[in-house]
C-alpha cells in the first residue's frame, strides 16, 4: 500500500520532528481500525519497528506514545505474526514495561486532572499491548519476574484508584499468561503473590474484573497451596458460592470452575456453604441445554461435593436431582452433539452412583 510506504518514509526521514511523527501516527491510528489496512500494517515490519523505536525514545511525549501504543494494540490484537516479530526482533515486552514504570510513577504525582487522564491512557494502552502479545505461547512462556511484579503492583494501584480499565487489562494479561502455566514457569512459581493479589481484587465491585479474576484463579486452583491460601480466607469461597446465584452466566461459569478445583481436595470441604448443592441444582434447572458448558461444569461441582457427603442432603433434594438428570438425558429433551457428548456421560454416571449409593471419586 503506497500510503504505508509514504508514511514510513516520512516518519523515518523526520524522526527528530515529534509533530510530524504525531500526525503520522494519527493517520496510522485511523488506518489500524480497518481490517484490511490493519492487516497490511501487520506485515510491514519496518513500520512496526519504527513504532516501537518511537516508544523507546519519546518517553516524555504522552500524546505520541498513546497513538503509537494504540496502533500496536490494534495490530497485535488481530495478528499474532506481528506480535511474534515484535517480541523476537524488538523486545516489545521490555519496551512496554519501561513505559509502564515511568507512567506508574506519575500516577502518584500531584498534577492536573487532564495530565492524570493522559497518564492513565498511556498505561492503559501499554498494558493492552502486553496483554495482546501474551496471547502467544512463545511470549507467555518467556515472561520475566519484572512483568509479573509490574502487573501486580499496577493492578493493585489501579484497583484502589478505581481505574478499572487498567486493572481489567492487567487481569486479561494474567489470564492469557495462565493458559500456558506449565510446571516450572514463572507464572506458576509466582502463584503465591498472584493469589494474594487476586483475593484482593475479588473485593472490587466490578463484574468484568470479577470474571477475569475468577478466570485466573480457575487456572491457579489446580495447585493445592493455592486452594489452601483461598480456604484460609473464608470470604473467597463464600464469594464464589454466592456468585452461583448471579444472573450473569459468565460469573456463574467462572465461579463453578474455581469451586470444582477447590472441591477436588477433601480437606477443604468443611469450608463449603451448606446450600451449595441446592444452588447447583437451581443452576441446572435454570440453564439446562441453553448452556452446555455451564450445565456440565455444574455437574462436575455436584459430583465433587456429593462424594464426601460433608454437606447434608435430604431425600427430596436427591430425588429432585435424579429426576432432573433423568429428564435431561432423555433424547426427547435435547439431542445435539455437544449436549450428548459433554453432558450425558457425566449425568448418566452420576445417576448410576446416586441410585446405587456407590462411592464417588472427585473429578
Amino acid at each position: 500500500m503506497k500510503v504505508c510506504e509514504q508514511l514510513q518514509y516520512t516518519m523515518t526521514h523526520h524522526y527528530n520532528d515529534p509533530e510530524v511523527l504525531l500526525n503520522s501516527c494519527r493517520l496510522l491510528s485511523r488506518m489500524s481500525l480497518f481490517t484490511d489496512m490493519c492487516n497490511t500494517l501487520s506485515h510491514n515490519n519496518d513500520i512496526l519497528n519504527l513504532l516501537l523505536k518511537i516508544i523507546d525514545n519519546y518517553t516524555n511525549d504522552p500524546q505520541l506514545l498513546i497513538r503509537c501504543a494504540f496502533v500496536l494494540g490494534n495490530i497485535t490484537g488481530q495478528h499474532s505474526h506481528a506480535a511474534i516479530h515484535l517480541h523476537e526482533n524488538g523486545s516489545i515486552i521490555e519496551s512496554m514495561l519501561s513505559l509502564c514504570k515511568v507512567y506508574k510513577a506519575k500516577l502518584g504525582e500531584k498534577t492536573t486532572k487532564e495530565k492524570q487522564t493522559v497518564t492513565k491512557d498511556v498505561l492503559c494502552k501499554a498494558v493492552r499491548v502486553i496483554t495482546n502479545v501474551l496471547q502467544n505461547e512463545k511470549v507467555a512462556v518467556s515472561v520475566t519476574p519484572q512483568l509479573i511484579k509490574m502487573f501486580v503492583s499496577l493492578g493493585q494501584i489501579a484497583a484502589q484508584a478505581k481505574i478499572h480499565e487498567i486493572a481489567l487489562n492487567v487481569l486479561c494479561g494474567l489470564n492469557n499468561m495462565s493458559y500456558y502455566n506449565k510446571e516450572g514457569s514463572l507464572f506458576v512459581k509466582h502463584r503465591g503473590i498472584l493469589t494474594d493479589f487476586l483475593i484482593r481484587l475479588l473485593a472490587v465491585n466490578n463484574t468484568a474484573i470479577t470474571i477475569e479474576t475468577l478466570g485466573v484463579l480457575g487456572n491457579l486452583t489446580q495447585y493445592h497451596d493455592v486452594v489452601e491460601k483461598l480456604a484460609q480466607d473464608k470470604h473467597v469461597i463464600e464469594i464464589a458460592a454466592t456468585l452461583l446465584d448471579s444472573d450473569n452466566s459468565d460469573l456463574v461459569y467462572k465461579s463453578c470452575g474455581v469451586l470444582v478445583n477447590i472441591t477436588k481436595f477433601k480437606e477443604f470441604h468443611d469450608k463449603l456453604p451448606s446450600k451449595l448443592i441446592t444452588q447447583c441444582i437451581e443452576v441446572l434447572c435454570d440453564v439446562g441445554m441453553l448452556d452446555v458448558e455451564l450445565s456440565t461444569v455444574t455437574l462436575y461441582l455436584l459430583w465433587n461435593v456429593l462424594y464426601l457427603k460433608e454437606i447434608k442432603t435430604d431425600e427430596e433434594e436427591i430425588k429432585k436431582l435424579l429426576t432432573l438428570l433423568t429428564d435431561y438425558t432423555d433424547h426427547s429433551y435435547c439431542n445435539t452433539e455437544s449436549w450428548t457428548s459433554q453432558f450425558h456421560p457425566v449425568a448418566k454416571r452420576l445417576i448410576e452412583l446416586l441410585d446405587t449409593g456407590s462411592e464417588l471419586l472427585p473429578l
